[in-house]
């Protein structure tokens, strides 16, 4: 930063003194002289100069240190689940249709608006703070809730597949790789969602334990 601020503030003094100079050239019929100008400067502007750099190279590095340490922040959310999500995954795994009865509904709450829902026709939930948005077939929801709060109060059939995204599992038709760790999820009305790397061996292991539909094939006389 001393190096930085050294060169910053002489190259001020410099560029303002030739500035004036070449003005001076151009509508005085007697010019200033550079060293004259120059030295006027640094006796009665160099202090304001310095500090004036100062402080703005100061608040550059703060803003590029607090932006890297938030790009940080976000991909260890995205590369590591918390323990919270990991406990409430392992609740909901141990439910069965059984357990469901009483929430097979969802009351959304958007603005004056409360609007019962059925879980069933959820394709899946997405975080877009400060609400939730709960994607249906043909409609879209906001909810004034967050992803967490939000995932307390689902089955079984939920499962996360990304730190911004819950999925119901039972409108996912496939699930095929980018090969980089990360899948792309079909949803039964087409549209694709991504599973993060980090959460894919939970939603694999979800997703192989459907009934699976066995064929075989005959031949034709």
């Amino acid at each position: 930063m001393g190096v930085t601020l050294i060169v910053a503030t002489l190259a001020h003094v410099v560029m303002t003194s030739l500035t004036v100079w070449c003005l001076s050239v151009i509508f005085r019929d007697q010019s200033y002289g550079v060293i004259k100008v120059l030295t006027f400067t640094l006796a009665n502007d160099l202090l304001k100069i310095t500090l004036v750099y100062g402080v703005y190279i100061y608040a550059l590095k703060y803003l590029a240190s607090h932006n890297h340490k938030m790009k940080f922040d976000a991909q260890s959310l995205d590369d590591q689940p918390t323990e919270t999500l990991a406990v409430h995954a392992k609740s909901i795994e141990k439910q069965s249709p059984d357990d469901i009865s009483s929430t097979n509904y969802l009351v959304v709450n958007s603005g004056k608006n409360n609007t019962r829902i059925n879980l069933s026709d959820i394709l899946f939930i997405q975080s877009a703070t400060p609400y939730v948005s709960i994607q249906m077939e043909a409609q879209e929801y906001l909810h004034s809730t967050t992803l967490k709060s939000m995932a307390e109060k689902l089955d079984y059939r939920f499962i996360r597949i990304h730190r911004s995204i819950i999925v119901n599992t039972e409108k996912v038709l496939s699930y095929q790789s980018r090969l980089n760790g990360d899948y792309d999820l079909t949803l039964d009305n087409g549209s694709k969602v991504r599973l993060s790397r980090n959460y894919a061996k939970a939603f694999i292991s979800r997703f192989k334990a459907t009934p699976q539909l066995k064929t075989e094939t005959h031949r034709f006389k």
